[in-house]
C-alpha cells in the first residue's frame, strides 16, 4: 500500500522479526516487525501523511499510547535529514 504512492519505488524488504512488547503495555500480543527500505522524491511531510494513511485503511485506531495496533507505520530514516514531528 504504501509503495502504491506515486513516487515511492520498494527497493527492499527485510525479514519479518517476531518481538516481545515493551513500554507501559505488555500485555498484548508479540509484534511482527520489518523494514521497508525504498526510494522516493515525495517530500518527508507526504511520506508521512501516506504512512498515516496506510494505517487507517488497514483500521488502525490510536486508544492506548504503546497498545494493541492492527498495524504501526513508522519512518526511521529519510538520508540524513532531521524532522521532529509528534504525528
Amino acid at each position: 500500500l504504501l509503495v502504491a504512492t506515486a513516487g515511492v519505488d520498494d527497493v527492499n524488504v527485510s525479514s519479518v522479526y517476531r518481538t516481545t512488547p515493551v513500554g507501559p503495555v505488555t500485555d498484548q500480543p508479540d509484534f511482527h516487525n520489518l523494514v521497508l527500505v525504498v526510494e522516493t522524491d515525495v517530500t518527508p511531510q507526504r511520506l508521512l501523511e501516506r504512512a498515516n494513511a496506510v494505517e487507517q485503511e488497514l483500521g488502525r485506531v490510536r486508544t492506548i499510547d504503546g497498545g494493541p495496533r492492527t498495524i504501526d507505520v513508522d519512518i526511521v530514516a529519510i538520508s540524513d535529514e532531521v524532522i521532529d514531528t509528534a504525528t
